[in-house]
């Protein structure tokens, strides 16, 4: 009989994320018989039908204004357990994710314009996210604005003001919550 252990780590980070999207983890365990564990989200209300598109035989279809440009974030991150929250995070949200791995690769993607805002980091390699908000905002006209949302593990007294001065709008501290993430986006984002 093989016998089946670990750290825990997978259960440890199983855990923050579900804290970090407002839900929980439990674990039922009897010995000798095994273990179940239960990962519980709080999910978005669902349209009320006057806002559900339905096709010629009644059937709810989606709804093309969810997957419009509004809806559209790149998250620029080069950390993949990063990459790994947001992702889940912002569909639960109901926006959909694109990734870049570093700030050249950022610059590139804007220009696609079908962004309503980016979530940066500001150390990446090849380009770091100062310097890439200030490449993005060089290339933006006077009538367009895409908000820039600093994602950071520092804290330091200046560093929000280095963000703020290469052209950021906001700015969220790593760990960061999802109520955090979400009334963040909803400010900045004008439909």
């Amino acid at each position: 009989q093989r016998e089946h252990g670990g750290t825990g780590l997978g259960l440890a980070i199983s855990q923050r994320l579900a804290e970090a999207m407002d839900g929980e983890l439990t674990v039922s365990s009897t010995p000798g018989q095994g273990s179940c564990f239960t990962f519980r989200l709080p999910l978005p209300e669902p349209l009320p039908t006057s806002q559900q598109k339905t096709s010629p035989d009644g059937t709810p279809t989606e709804n093309p204004e969810v997957h419009a440009k509004d809806r559209m974030i790149l998250v620029v991150e080069d950390d993949p357990s990063t990459s790994t929250l947001l992702r889940k995070m912002l569909e639960h949200l109901g926006y959909t994710p694109e990734f870049a791995f570093h700030g050249r690769e950022a610059v590139e993607r804007f220009s696609s314009g079908k962004y309503s805002a980016i979530l940066m980091d500001m150390r990446m390699p090849v380009l770091d996210g100062l310097e890439a908000t200030r490449q993005i905002r060089a290339l933006e006209d006077s009538e367009t604005h895409t908000p820039i949302i600093a994602l950071t593990a520092n804290v330091m007294p200046g560093d929000r003001d280095r963000c703020f001065e290469s052209g950021m709008d906001e700015f969220l501290s790593k760990p960061f919550q999802l109520a955090g993430l979400s009334e963040t986006l909803s400010r900045l984002i004008t439909h």
